[in-house]
């Protein structure tokens, strides 16, 4: 089970999209992942409950919304839960390119919300699942387990492995970092250059020869025998 908070303004349209919503559940062999839904009228009343505990799993929000917009809220949402999905209701596509800007994991048009959201509801679930995967390993001394979406970037320094996180901070290992690299089973992370592999998951942008790690800024530098797979592998992941 996973929860699903539904956010657009216009009642009748909540109400259409929670329908679907429960239509989809419906459908659903007992061992697929299913939505609670979490409904509400106002970005405001979401964003309050969002800044006490992470509400949902997935967040279904519509685009243009009076006081706060679907793309306004997403950026806060994104800025408290880096790794939360969010998927936009709109009856404007012009609005997608803003929308990818805060990471949009899919576009549901409402005139064609039945044929659409199925589809968005299930890459959505295949998604969490890949998200809620974890590695375990050794600590200086102390075993962790970390999620691999909270992985920012891994960096060999000397002798040790130097892995960043979103919410453990800095963590050390003796592993080399090509048995770590193998080790997440991952097509989410990406060599920039024989010391560093990075989330992609996390990169913000691409200026030139390095990169920009969206949830601290920091800068790290590409080497030019990888640039070029790096700008093919983002430009895959970002469907450009």
């Amino acid at each position: 089970m996973a929860v699903l908070a539904l956010c657009d303004d216009d009642e009748r349209q909540l109400q259409l999209a929670a329908k679907e919503i429960e239509n989809y559940n419906h459908s659903l062999s007992p061992d697929e992942t299913r939505f609670t839904i979490r409904p509400y009228t106002s970005p405001s009343a979401l964003w309050f409950d969002m800044m006490d505990t992470h509400i949902a799993d997935l967040f279904l929000l519509d685009i243009d919304m009076p006081q706060m917009s679907g793309i306004e809220l997403a950026q806060k949402i994104h800025d408290q839960a880096p790794a939360s999905l969010i998927i936009f209701l709109t009856s404007h596509l012009e609005y997608a390119r803003d929308g990818y800007k805060v990471r949009a994991f899919r576009f549901v048009s409402k005139s064609r919300l039945r044929e659409e959201l199925p589809e968005a509801l299930r890459s959505a679930a295949a998604e969490l699942k890949r998200i809620r995967e974890y590695i375990a390993f050794s600590a200086e001394d102390v075993l962790v387990r970390v999620p691999l979406t909270d992985i920012l970037y891994v960096q060999r320094v000397d002798r040790k492995l130097v892995i960043h996180t979103l919410s453990q901070g800095i963590l050390q290992n003796n592993q080399g970092i090509k048995e770590f690299f193998d080790s997440l089973h991952s097509d989410h992370f990406l060599f920039i250059d024989r010391g560093t592999f990075v989330n992609v998951d996390h990169i913000e942008r691409i200026d030139r020869t390095d990169l920009t790690v969206a949830p601290t800024k920091e800068r790290l530098a590409i080497s030019r025998r990888q640039l070029k797979n790096v700008k093919e592998s983002l430009a895959r992941f970002w469907s450009l």
